[in-house]
């Protein structure tokens, strides 16, 4: 019995590995509903709708493309073998969708060489050698958070599942960890009622447009198209940010935070732009993926690992080793952009917007954000040390100075001398 016999016979009867916390067929109801009765309900009138978040995290194939050969569902769910296009993503957002935190990105390289001299990223990016959510990078995360909302003078619910990599903290004094009941998630965690799906939706749009585009340039499906792992930072941050507070607000009504009904929301599947993609995508890469099962392709994804306390304690040494860089795939470090490029782009990024109808209001963000660059490429710029102005004038002065020798005396009895150059 071969593994693709497997993977195929999974593949038609709908069969996908999960953690246990989130697998809907074995969440109970019944639990569910008494726990948003008596716990839900008290925490909902303690604390207002901004300060009640839910934080999530979910497996990504970064580069990942509707290819058939491209579908390594069944390789990662076994635990045996680890692509190296997968990231861990930690979503949290509060209730109202009117804060969305920074993502957490968890990659299985500590120093990829795509980050190569890049200082600044819009995510927080840690690594261990399965890109995995543990422990370790949990509690880092939380204590973090605990000084912002203490700082800002605010008290927070933080929801999360019951999973094995959130240890039990102690010392938080402005977060308070909230865990769902076991196998609960895919009824009350707002994130799996739409919100992961929404942003996955959002990044692979531009996983798409960036295959498409590369073609047009290229015409080569195979050899120009690349996703490096600064690449997927990029597209994760700008799609979370796309992701709007309704969707956001919808999720959380859907999972039971609130008592209003859920309004309709646009499927994923009747969005025009993203079926559109797919379509031109499909024709360049024909296969028997569906849209449906392109953006579900690593659902799938353990980004924890449920294991007993003892487990976890002989493992999490091992987990938070980085992999070799030697096993990295083939990512060139980004160019080094100078001060004169960084202006020489912005001319041409205002000399495209005023040749364009209806860019009034981009262009004038341009500005200010142009005042903002020009602060920052002064900053950069080396500047001239005080000494520097002094040193045309600085001539070497060649002396000789003469002192005696320890030599004997020549053969006329005349005593030696020795002459040193400074």
């Amino acid at each position: 019995m071969t593994r693709a016999w497997i993977d195929r016979f999974k593949l038609r009867q709908g069969i996908g590995m999960k953690t246990v916390s989130g697998e809907s067929a074995s969440a109970p109801v019944e639990v569910s509903s008494e726990w948003q009765k008596n716990e839900l309900s008290k925490l909902l009138q303690e604390y207002p709708a901004e300060n009640i978040f839910n934080a999530d995290e979910t497996g990504l194939f970064y580069k990942c493309l509707p290819n058939r050969t491209l579908a390594k569902k069944g390789e990662i769910c076994t635990g045996q073998k680890i692509p190296k296009d997968i990231l861990s993503v930690l979503i949290a957002t509060n209730m109202t969708g009117s804060e969305k935190l920074p993502l957490v990105i968890i990659g299985k390289y500590d120093k990829p060489r795509c980050l190569k001299n890049i200082r600044t990223l819009p995510v927080t990016y840690k690594a261990n050698k399965k890109a995995w959510m543990v422990g370790s990078i949990f509690e880092e995360w939380v204590r973090k958070l605990d000084r912002k909302f203490l700082l800002e003078g605010r008290s927070i619910a933080l929801f999360i599942d019951n999973c094995s990599a959130p240890p039990q903290l102690t010392g938080l004094r402005a977060v308070k960890l909230i865990f769902l009941p076991p196998n609960t998630t895919s009824i009350l965690q707002p994130c799996d009622q739409g919100i992961i799906q929404n942003f996955k939706c959002l990044y692979r749009k531009r996983v798409l447009k960036r295959f498409i585009s590369s073609f047009e340039e290229t015409g080569n499906v195979d050899s120009h198209y690349k996703m490096t792992i600064l690449d997927a930072i990029n597209f994760a941050f700008a799609s979370w940010n796309d992701v709007k507070p309704e969707c956001t607000a919808n999720c959380f009504t859907k999972a039971g935070f609130s008592t209003e009904e859920a309004t309709s929301q646009q499927s994923v599947e009747s969005d025009e732009e993203i079926m559109s993609l797919f379509t031109q995508t499909k024709e360049l890469l024909p296969g028997d993926q569906t849209l449906q099962d392109y953006l579900q392709i690593d659902n799938d994804i353990a980004a924890t690992e449920e294991m007993t306390l003892q487990e976890i304690a002989a493992k999490e040494r091992n987990d938070t080793e980085q992999v070799d860089c030697d096993d990295q795939p083939e990512e060139d470090a980004p160019e080094t952009v100078t001060n004169k490029k960084a202006e020489e782009a912005m001319e041409t990024l205002r000399l495209f917007l005023q040749q364009q109808e209806g860019a009034g209001d981009i262009l004038s963000q341009l500005t200010t954000q142009e005042t903002s660059i020009g602060k920052l490429i002064a900053l950069t710029k080396k500047q001239s040390s005080i000494t520097s102005f002094f040193k045309p004038m600085q001539k070497k002065v060649k002396t000789t100075i003469r002192c005696d020798s320890p030599k004997p005396t020549d053969e006329w009895g005349r005593k030696g001398h020795t002459y040193h150059s400074y």
